[in-house]
């Protein structure tokens, strides 16, 4: 069988967001003809833990490392290189390909060093954007600013020496594209998250008395990035009007969101569910009547959103108008998509899923979003690559 080299920063135990597209990817990669060996750190180094994870990736070989003390260094994806480029000269030889996921990014700094090394083709995921993403921030100071020259340097780096690049959003490969053009020809894609039916087999889906709108995840405390303010307006308006109604978060506190809810008049209206396993945050998303997700860049589409699709709830989507996250929520036809500003506008919507509006979801795009074909859009990647 064909071996793959994942080098992952967060894998199961990791309970963080950006573990579980690594998790889906390597849990399929075996029934499609790819072997999966995974570096990644040793579980103390993670915060956030959520064990049930290992259950799904229990048969797969995972070679755990140690980090750097943070007396010499405080990034933590710095302080992994030393030990990450000492595994990756162990697995070389029996590997087949190689696949490094980002963020953290400083692991891409050995990518030269591995194309010095060895032929094998190595392909980057971008899960989120790195120098490009932040090329408007202003850096206040000189080590911040040979900082941030070094991650322009060594993105620059990885679009001239990987074989091939995967975004996971529609608009993060379009801006990579406009900006490093000719480097990224004909050899990046987009491959998206997406669910897994296999993780609500075992969920029971409640049935709620009183309407009941859900959120997963955490609140960004900026005003300009996650604005709470216009969908608590539309509570509002619905709380006057006397419709029956719970606004359920789960994910971490949020002593902003806490605020607002009061200064509203919310508060009996609202409840929070704490930080919870990724399988009981999917069972309070599949028994919600009603999902809500925020944007507020255009190349955003969160992680959430996929698991909200595979409950088959209608979707609140609050986001700039041709983002990412609206135009999926359109495609698919799985609930509303509403520009952030309005909440009259949004309480309306609302009523319409009380009142039993349903939506003609687009199965068909819908079923290409399952965690499997994903993998496989990806093992298609990796068998041209070898060939």
């Amino acid at each position: 069988m064909k071996q793959l080299l994942i080098i992952s920063y967060y894998f199961p135990p990791s309970g963080v967001v950006g573990c579980y597209r690594t998790l889906k990817f390597v849990k399929y990669l075996k029934p499609l003809g790819w072997n999966p060996i995974v570096v990644t750190i040793k579980e103390e180094y993670y915060k956030l833990k959520d064990r049930a994870l290992i259950s799904e990736v229990s048969n797969v070989k995972v070679l755990r490392t140690k980090l750097m003390p943070k007396i010499f260094l405080k990034d933590e994806g710095v302080r992994w290189i030393p030990y990450l480029f000492f595994n990756i000269i162990l697995c070389l030889k029996k590997t087949n390909a190689i696949y490094i996921t980002v963020g953290p990014f400083p692991s891409l700094c050995l990518l030269p060093i591995i194309k010095a090394i060895s032929n094998k083709p190595i392909i980057v995921d971008f899960r989120d954007p790195w120098w490009l993403g932040r090329r408007n921030v202003i850096s206040s100071n000189l080590f911040a600013k040979v900082k941030r020259l070094l991650e322009r340097i060594f993105e620059v780096l990885t679009c001239c020496l990987s074989d091939y690049l995967i975004f996971a959003t529609p608009t993060m490969k379009y801006e990579y594209c406009q900006h490093f053009g000719f480097l990224l020809d004909k050899k990046s894609t987009v491959i998206t998250n997406g669910f897994d039916p296999s993780d609500f087999e075992k969920i029971k889906k409640n049935k709620n008395n009183t309407f009941t709108i859900v959120y997963t995840g955490k609140f960004s405390y900026s005003l300009a990035r996650q604005n709470i303010n216009n969908f608590l307006g539309a509570l509002k308006i619905l709380d006057e009007e006397k419709v029956d109604f719970y606004f359920i978060h789960v994910g971490p506190k949020s002593d902003y969101v806490e605020k607002q809810i009061k200064k509203f008049g919310l508060s009996k209206k609202y409840y929070f569910a704490g930080i919870l396993s990724h399988n009981d945050a999917l069972e309070w998303s599949y028994s919600a009547d009603l999902l809500l997700v925020l944007g507020y860049h255009k190349r955003e589409l969160p992680g959430k959103f996929f698991d909200y699709l595979g409950t088959g709830n209608p979707i609140l989507c609050l986001g700039p108008p041709k983002g990412d996250l609206y135009n999926f929520v359109v495609k698919t036809n799985c609930g509303f998509a509403l520009e952030n500003k309005d909440p009259t506008e949004i309480a309306e919507a609302i009523k319409q899923v009380i009142n039993g509006k349903t939506f003609d979801r687009n199965e068909h795009i819908i079923n290409s979003l399952r965690r499997k074909e994903l993998t496989r859009n990806l093992t298609s990647i990796l068998d041209e690559l070898i060939k």
